[in-house]
């Protein structure tokens, strides 16, 4: 329809939907900047999101309607399929642990079934977030990103800061002091550096793939200076998280991004400096006692010890999901009676599934992290710098959680479910 044949209440229809676009950008923008920050703003911008949103497509039964179309897309409806597949394997553990719970010493687990249950709706935040973010235009979807980036480099400012004042939140580095003086891990407002360290590695790989990219940094907005000061920043940040194992995947996502998108002759040279760069940070005496620090080592040592005890007990379903945790308190306890025993969940993704959801739910969860990838390459096969900066994030993602259970902390998974959404969208896009 032409604008000279619009009528009044046409064109009033028209404004409002602008209007409404605009709204849902806002939404958008401030919900991407709370995924980097503690878990009640993300759940009060997931909430905002969500609310404007209904808003916007004029009730829940639009919006349904818009992501029941969007299934019938491939990629779509194949993450729907396995997240589905994945809820079911952990419903089944959960339910087996509730009439059948496991235990040591005349002590049982306590399966609560509606808090776990809850959880699940970050597998199919997804299916929500792609088609919303689809409905707003491409230089708003950058306006969305330029937001997530500046506040980004903000907080890495601050997670500078708090490694030497301690604030905003004190967390403090074991057996690291210097000059007399304690030094903090950076938290941020993420309240555990290894949250930051799983969290932050996403818009860090981000911002590369604009630095690289002259015609997206022009579209951006941002000039070379600010982002390459963004990705120092960003770096070293990360770094002050003092995670163990983020100092040795992290530079082995850059190395990848750089082999990925550097022509080859760049990216052998690259390489060599990148290596020779990993070996003398190694010798430093900061990294080397940090290395050397049995502290948190031994007891994940046990943690593992005991989930692998567990996934024996059940090897088909498990103790259920993330009943592990509980159930380890009562195993050491019948192991060392009257001794304060450090519990937990299995600070190892692969063996924690194993431990609380068994064989089925262990393998329906490494198809559904294969999915990511699946999802990803076609794009970046064809040279899509964004998919191949996504998919070295989540390569530095699942290496993080050989030691930490990255993939279900609330806040970490919440980033997680976002970035499936951008990977799903940019699929589409591709084709």
């Amino acid at each position: 329809m032409s604008f000279s044949l619009m009528t009044k209440a046409d064109h009033s229809i028209h404004c409002l939907s602008g209007s409404r676009d605009r709204w849902l950008v806002l939404a958008l923008s401030v919900y991407m900047v709370s995924t980097l920050t503690s878990m009640a703003v993300m759940s009060l911008g997931a909430f905002f999101l969500l609310s404007l949103s209904l808003w916007v497509y004029g009730g829940p039964r639009s919006l349904f309607a818009t992501i029941r179309e969007s299934l019938k897309e491939n990629y779509l409806r194949r993450y729907f399929q396995i997240s589905l597949v994945l809820a079911i394997s952990l419903t089944i553990s959960l339910i087996w642990a509730k009439f059948f719970p496991v235990g040591y010493g005349g002590k049982w687990i306590q399966a609560d079934l509606v808090p776990a249950f809850a959880k699940f709706w970050y597998l199919f935040w997804p299916l929500f977030l792609t088609p919303v973010l689809e409905r707003v235009s491409e230089k708003n979807r950058l306006n969305i990103l330029r937001a997530w980036i500046i506040a980004f480099f903000i907080f890495s400012l601050i997670g500078i800061f708090q490694y030497f004042t301690g604030w905003p939140r004190p967390q403090v580095i074991p057996g690291h002091v210097v000059g007399g003086y304690l030094r903090y891990h950076a938290t941020i407002f993420l309240g555990h550096h290894l949250s930051v360290a799983s969290i932050f590695i996403f818009p860090f790989f981000m911002i590369l793939d604009f630095l690289r990219d002259q015609n997206k940094r022009r579209a951006l907005g941002f000039s070379t200076v600010f982002l390459s000061l963004a990705v120092a920043v960003g770096a070293m940040t990360l770094f002050l998280t003092f995670s163990r194992t983020l100092w040795i995947a992290l530079p082995i996502g850059i190395l990848a991004w750089l082999v990925w998108n550097l022509p080859r002759r760049w990216a052998v040279v690259f390489t060599l400096l990148s290596m020779l760069g990993v070996f003398l940070a190694s010798q430093h005496p900061v990294i080397q006692k940090r290395f050397q620090d049995g502290f948190g080592l031994s007891t994940r040592q046990e943690l593992w010890k005991a989930n692998w005890e567990f996934f024996k007990q059940r090897p088909l379903v498990g103790v259920g999901w993330r009943q592990n945790q509980e159930l380890s308190g009562i195993y050491f306890g019948y192991l060392y009676p009257g001794k304060k025993h450090f519990r937990g969940h299995a600070h190892n993704n692969l063996i924690d599934m194993l431990a609380g959801t068994g064989l089925f739910g262990a393998l329906s969860w490494l198809v559904w992290c294969l999915a990511v990838f699946w999802i990803l390459w076609p794009s970046a096969r064809r040279g899509d710098s964004f998919a191949r900066s996504l998919t070295c994030a989540w390569l530095v993602f699942q290496i993080n959680g050989m030691t930490q259970l990255n993939f279900w902390e609330g806040k970490v998974t919440h980033q997680a479910m976002t970035m499936m959404a951008w990977a799903l969208l940019w699929a589409r896009k591709s084709k």
